[in-house]
Order: structure tokens, then C-alpha cells, then sequence
């Protein structure tokens, strides 16, 4: 017992001078770490770091359940059985902004072909003029929902016609920006296509008010633009005022003064008139397919008289043709294009 104890001292000498004898290394130095961000395509950890977060998924289109009801513009509560499948459009915007919610359509009149060239295949059944809606056609086309305007007469003329027969109608009143916007978010609810409701209508609101926006700060430093706006025809030219047109309420959403608002101008356009009030700008817009008509008819009114000349704003330059398509029809999906291109002719 005692041995071993002396060679267990013995060995723990040996092994003290063994560390003293030998000189050790220095340690390295680590150099800070940084952290580095992990690629975009590896899955991230969650806030607590416990475990990662998958990708997110693509966002899913949300169903409809049916019968739906909705409330068009004449106030009138209008049920759906059923998606439908067979749409009739009585104006050739309404074709579009049904369109535009993802729709298809089985008929829809004249302008929809010549006034907004829409990619529209022989199987669309052409129901005429819009003013001159043949219902032997629509009735051909076996339509479960039409959608026609509470502003034509001869649509209104249809209503009880239309109801008897069972058929669902949808009637919209659509003058400006904000009742397209009210007329997609209902087609987009029958289609259930809020996707598209986003892309074809609140991202337009925002271009909108962008370029409202803009002429309000204009106008701030500008001060108010004065307009007259023409409406010509092959048939004869009036002046219009800020209601009942689409580039009549543009300009007074952008903030100017149309010397025709509650003067005899509405009534009876005259040179005499026009020069009285002097306008800062004049819009024209054409109205009807026959332009050298509607030049005639102008240059026959104004245009040809010595006195046009002296008005300012032909002296300036400030006498704009304006495009019908942004100007004259409804522009849809394109409300914001016109606002901003109208709001820079204003405050250039």
C-alpha cells in the first residue's frame, strides 16, 4: 500500500516539471463575427428562433355562395341564382368594365365593336345601337343578366319588359370616376374577382387622387383656371358645363371654373358671349364618328369669325382637341391617365 502511493507521488513530480519545461503557444485571436443575411430563397426562423417560417403561399381567390343579391343604381334589390353565364351589356363601356371584372359576355351593342374596339369573338351576339337595343336579339342570346344604363331612356323604356320576361337587369348610372368604381365593385362581387377590383379600380383611385392632388397645390399658387368647353358634332356644337359630361366634371374635379356653369352659354352659344367671358382655355371634344362634319360645323360657329382670334386663348396656344376616347367615352380602367394627363394641360 505504501508503494503505491510513492509511485503515485512520484508520477505526479514527472508531470509538473513536464508542463513547466514547454512554452505554450499563444491563442488566436478571433476576429468579430458578422452576421451575414441568409439568401432570399432560404426558409427565415421565426421571431423566437425556434423554428423557420415557410414561404408564404399564393393568396387564393375568395368563393362566391349563391343566391347573391345586389342593389344597382335605381336603388332596386336584384338576386342571382347562379353565376352567370350569359351577360348582355346595353353600352359599350359597360361591355368593358364587365371585362374588366373578369366577366365574358354572350352580347353587347354596336359601340362596344366601333367605339371601344373590344376583343370581342364572332360568338358575341351584336344587339344593335344602344339607343336602338333590338330585343329580339337579346332574347336570342339567352342573356341571364343585363346590364344596362339608368341615363338612356330607351334602357329605362326596356325596364318592365325585361322584368316580366324574368330576365335579372342591373341598371347603373355612370357620369364620372366614382361611379365606375361603384359599378366594378359590384361586377367584381358577382364575379368574385377582388383581385381585380384592386388592379382595375382602387389603383386607378389612386392615380386619381394623385393628380387632384396636384392641381389643388397648382391652383394654390396658379390660381383658378377659367375653361369653355365645346361638344361638336357633324349635327351642331353646344357648350357644356361641369355636369353631364365626362370632361365637364373632370375639369371641375380639378379644380377650374367653367364660364358656362349658369350663364346663357348653355342655351345659346355666341362669339359675343365667349369673348365676354375671355376663357383662359377652351376644350373641344367630338361627339359622333363624322370629324370633317364636326370640323365644318365648327369653323361654321366659331372658328371662321375674325373675333375668334382676338380671344386669349387662342392668341396663347390654349385651345385644346382633346382625345375622345379618354374625353368623350367613358374611360374605365384608364380614368387615371386621363385626370393626369388633363391636370398637365391645366398647369403646365
Amino acid at each position: 500500500m505504501k508503494l503505491k502511493r510513492l509511485l503515485a507521488a512520484l508520477l505526479c513530480l514527472l508531470l509538473l516539471c513536464a508542463c513547466g519545461t514547454n512554452t505554450a503557444a499563444p491563442a488566436e485571436t478571433e476576429s468579430p463575427k458578422v452576421p451575414v443575411a441568409p439568401p432570399d430563397d432560404l426558409p427565415k426562423t421565426s421571431a423566437t428562433g425556434d423554428a423557420p417560417t415557410p414561404p408564404p403561399e399564393a393568396t387564393a381567390l375568395p368563393t362566391r355562395t349563391w343566391p347573391l343579391t345586389v342593389t344597382d343604381d335605381l336603388g332596386r334589390e336584384v338576386t342571382l341564382s347562379a353565376p352567370p353565364e350569359k351577360v348582355a351589356a346595353l353600352i359599350g363601356s359597360f361591355a368593358e368594365t364587365w371585362l374588366l371584372a373578369g366577366g365574358t359576355l354572350a352580347a353587347a351593342v354596336k359601340d362596344a365593336w366601333d367605339d371601344f374596339n373590344l376583343p370581342l369573338g364572332p360568338e358575341v351576339q351584336n344587339l344593335g345601337t344602344y339607343t336602338k337595343v333590338s330585343l329580339e336579339q337579346l332574347f336570342a342570346a339567352e342573356a341571364d343578366l343585363v346590364l344596362a344604363s339608368g341615363n338612356t331612356k330607351s334602357h329605362m323604356e326596356l325596364r318592365d319588359t325585361l322584368e316580366r320576361s324574368g330576365v335579372p337587369v342591373l341598371y347603373f348610372n355612370v357620369n364620372g370616376f366614382e361611379d365606375y368604381l361603384r359599378m366594378l365593385k359590384i361586377c367584381c362581387d358577382i364575379t368574385a374577382r377582388v383581385d381585380l377590383y384592386e388592379q382595375n379600380g382602387l389603383k386607378i383611385q389612386e392615380q386619381v387622387d394623385a393628380a387632384v392632388d396636384a392641381a389643388r397645390q397648382a391652383k394654390e399658387t396658379q390660381g383658378t383656371v377659367r375653361v369653355l368647353l365645346l361638344r361638336t358634332a357633324a349635327s351642331g356644337i353646344h357648350a357644356k358645363g361641369s355636369t353631364g359630361t365626362v370632361l365637364g366634371l373632370m375639369l371641375a374635379d380639378l379644380g377650374c371654373e367653367n364660364i358656362a356653369d349658369g350663364s346663357e352659354l348653355l342655351e345659346d352659344l355666341s362669339i359675343e358671349r365667349i369673348i365676354e367671358a375671355d376663357p383662359d382655355r377652351i376644350f373641344i371634344v367630338q361627339q359622333g364618328n363624322d370629324s370633317a362634319g364636326a370640323e365644318q360645323t365648327l369653323r361654321e360657329a366659331l372658328t371662321d369669325n375674325p373675333a375668334w382670334a382676338g380671344l386669349t386663348a387662342v392668341k396663347e396656344g390654349r385651345v385644346h382637341t382633346m382625345d375622345r376616347s379618354l374625353f368623350h367615352f367613358k374611360p374605365n380602367n384608364r380614368w387615371g391617365q386621363a385626370y393626369a394627363e388633363l391636370e398637365a394641360i391645366l398647369y403646365e
